[in-house]
């Protein structure tokens, strides 16, 4: 006859109760939530600043790559905004504000394919 599996691996009781795992989600849920309550400014502070750097960036992204404005390898994007404006080709002055906006040393000062080409 053959032997039942539940003789094999017999259960032992614990000692004590148990946390369930809607109390233990529950919890995870909460501490993630009142740290964000508590100090809501920097964190929105940074989303805003990170939104307007993603903003900028595709900006910056679609100047180059619109063919209107010539070539853009081989030149910094103020170069290129500065002979397309030379040119008459008439760039969008929200690229030049950006690029004011810059330190020097940012890497949006260079063309999308800066270092990749």
């Amino acid at each position: 006859m053959p032997q039942r599996l539940s003789n094999k691996f017999p259960q032992t009781k614990s000692s004590g109760p148990r946390p369930s795992k809607s109390t233990s989600k529950r919890q995870k849920i909460q501490d993630d939530v009142v740290p964000s309550i508590t100090t809501p400014s920097k964190t929105n502070t940074l989303r805003s600043s990170q939104v307007h750097e993603d903003e900028d960036e595709e900006c910056l992204r679609q100047f180059d790559l619109t063919s209107k404005f010539g070539p853009c390898t081989g030149m910094t994007r103020m170069e290129r905004w500065t002979r397309a404006e030379e040119m008459g080709l008439s760039p969008p002055s929200s690229v030049k504000d950006i690029l004011l906006r810059l330190d020097g040393g940012s890497s949006l000062q260079h063309d999308l394919w800066h270092d990749r080409v």
